[in-house]
Parts: C-alpha cells; structure tokens; sequence
C-alpha cells in the first residue's frame, strides 16, 4: 500500500519547489496502517521507486511533467 502527501509551494510566478514523500507501511502491526514490506523487498521497492515520471496538472490539464531520475523536465505526452 502507498500512502503519499504532496505539498507544493508554488510562487505566483509559477515557479516553487515540490516535496513527494510516501510511506509503505508501519514498523510495528497496528490497527491502522498495514505493515511494511520486509527488508529484502524495501530495498528492491527502492531501486525501482523512481521509475517513472511525475505530472503535474492544473484544472484537469496536464501543465509540467518531470523524469523521476534524472529530475528534468520532460515533454508532455500529447
């Protein structure tokens, strides 16, 4: 299970930073949040984590989309 916040700060300008965090599980068994996977899958759940592009969108429309590797900005996928 992947649970994630994302906040932004985004300037009037259109420019801001955007932190992505994201949680797999609790350490401990508990009635609320299903455990985390063992260690030898965290790790190649790591590996593989960013894989993938994240979009970003604004009243439904698709406005910036970013390599998770590398971090650069990507062209949209039209």
């Amino acid at each position: 299970m992947f649970i994630y916040i994302l906040q932004n700060v985004i300037s009037n300008k259109g420019k801001g930073h955007i932190n992505l965090d994201y949680g797999l599980g609790a350490n401990e068994k508990n009635g609320a949040v299903p455990l985390s996977p063992p260690k030898d899958k965290l790790e190649k759940l790591r590996k593989k984590a960013r894989e993938g592009d994240l979009v970003l969108y604004l009243n439904k429309k698709e406005i910036a989309r970013y390599d998770l590797k590398t971090l650069k900005y990507k062209e949209s996928q039209k």
